[in-house]
């Protein structure tokens, strides 16, 4: 318990480890039904690496073309050799790109990692990167 007035009851509570999800928490004074309340909050997976932006959106099919994915949650210790990209066309096999390169940068918040590769040719249509 953080203060407790009139008005305002602030407290503070430590969230047990979870799953990534959305969770509903309640919370009531034992014995007084009247003094409850509930609120939902979002567990994430902070190991995961997660897809900040990524430019340009669409490329020419004739390949050659460099696309920057900004990411969150890469270690600072990683390696360009360990990044993998693939690219899925929509009507075509995945195929494995190499990577161009790696370069990580502080916001005011977190850190990030840039990857850039290459598109190959003839991928007309749309294409989804892993």
């Amino acid at each position: 318990l953080q203060r407790s007035e009139a008005r305002e009851t602030a407290f503070q509570v430590e969230a047990p480890a979870g799953y990534p999800g959305v969770v509903s928490v309640s919370v009531s004074a034992k014995g007084r039904a009247f003094l409850n309340c509930s609120f939902e909050f979002e567990y994430w997976d902070d190991s995961v690496p997660l897809v900040a932006s990524y430019s340009p959106y669409q490329v020419y099919s004739d390949g050659g073309h460099v696309v920057s994915v900004e990411l969150t949650n890469v270690p600072l210790d990683t390696l360009l050799s360990e990044i993998a990209v693939s690219i899925e066309p929509s009507s075509r096999a995945i195929q494995t790109l190499t990577a161009l390169s790696l370069s990580f940068h502080e916001t005011p918040t977190e850190a990030r990692a840039t990857v850039t590769f290459a598109t190959p040719a003839a991928m007309a249509g749309a294409a989804a990167g892993r």
